[in-house]
């Protein structure tokens, strides 16, 4: 497509095609590949679709069955199965990434019915964290922004479970540091990990895109949490988070507009919470309604506004 798009180029610039011819052009020499491109995704997307739905029937299936006498057909089962996966992606480039999908939904599978059949003793987030690290492998040999959503999902599932294991959710003081970190954490991994590694990773814009989401959910969620329960250290800690992940947003090298759009609701909807618990001190939910909505029409305002002002200076940069 790109050769095609070249030749045309040249040919209108040999005999100085107006511009309208040219996209005409460009229109009739790329309809083929376009038809052949579109043909190729659909059908990764249902190869994708179907394995995928396979995986979670393993995983639903090992849920409804795990009470049993004799563990060796269930295990022998998921081996092959994990086997079977791996080895066929390894040998096929193009089903490799719905493959490797199927075969890290079976290590859950696994890995759940061994800490259920043996009662290990192990937490749960240590099962997620297990699951993730062993993911890892997979999704850099997949190179597939499908295997790295499904890994984000994995990742942050344990890190929630964890940080409610720990009880960080509850006011006090020497766990502010563990908070903050934890949150400047998230943001960091969804920044850094994904965005300047991307020709590393073969993370894409989908999960670049998931991991901004979870984090930023994350952390508005435990702030504005630790706000109404008197935990104010909880609720800096998630507003400096958010702030520093709109910072990093804002830089040329990640900027994102889907990411800063909510970096920034996150940050809009901490600010909004401080405004109704204050409201709450006057004890009359007129007030309350009242605070709430003039605070989120003047912080939405500000904030779309600076995006968009953001957006143009960074488009009108990209032309010059």
């Amino acid at each position: 497509m790109l050769s095609m798009r070249l030749a045309v180029l040249e040919l209108a610039r040999r005999h100085r095609f107006p511009a309208n011819t040219y996209a005409s052009l460009l229109h009739s020499a790329s309809r083929g590949s376009i038809g052949i491109a579109a043909k190729v995704s659909l059908q990764q997307a249902v190869y994708l679709a179907a394995l995928l739905f396979a995986g979670l029937g393993v995983i639903f299936f090992v849920a409804a069955n795990w009470i049993t006498e004799n563990p060796f057909p269930m295990f022998f089962g998921l081996e092959l199965a994990l086997i079977t996966a791996a080895v066929w992606a390894a040998r096929s480039i193009r089903r490799r990434t719905p493959l490797t999908l199927l075969g890290f939904l079976v290590i859950g599978a696994l890995l759940a019915f061994f800490g259920q059949h043996y009662q290990s003793g192990a937490d749960l987030w240590q099962m997620f964290a297990v699951w993730a690290a062993l993911g890892v492998p997979l999704a850099l040999a997949a190179r597939s922004d499908a295997i790295w959503c499904a890994w984000l999902i994995v990742a942050m599932t344990g890190v929630t479970v964890w940080w409610r294991h720990l009880g960080l959710w509850q006011h006090d003081n020497h766990l502010t540091g563990t908070n903050l970190l934890t949150f400047a954490l998230m943001f960091s991994m969804s920044y850094a990990l994904f965005k300047p590694s991307q020709r590393y990773t073969g993370a894409g814009i989908w999960s670049f895109n998931l991991a901004i989401l979870c984090s930023t959910a994350f952390v508005t969620t435990a702030g504005i949490a630790g706000l109404f329960h008197d935990a104010s250290d909880i609720y800096i800690a998630a507003l400096l988070a958010v702030a520093y992940a709109t910072g990093l947003g804002i830089s040329h090298q990640l900027f994102d507009i889907r990411a800063l759009s909510i970096c920034a609701l996150g940050m809009d909807l901490l600010i909004v919470s401080g405004f109704t618990k204050m409201g709450f001190e006057f004890h009359s939910l007129l007030v309350v309604f009242c605070i709430s909505a003039l605070a989120a029409l003047v912080v939405l305002g500000i904030t779309v506004s600076l995006i968009l002002e953001l957006y143009r200076n960074r488009l009108v940069g990209d032309k010059s």
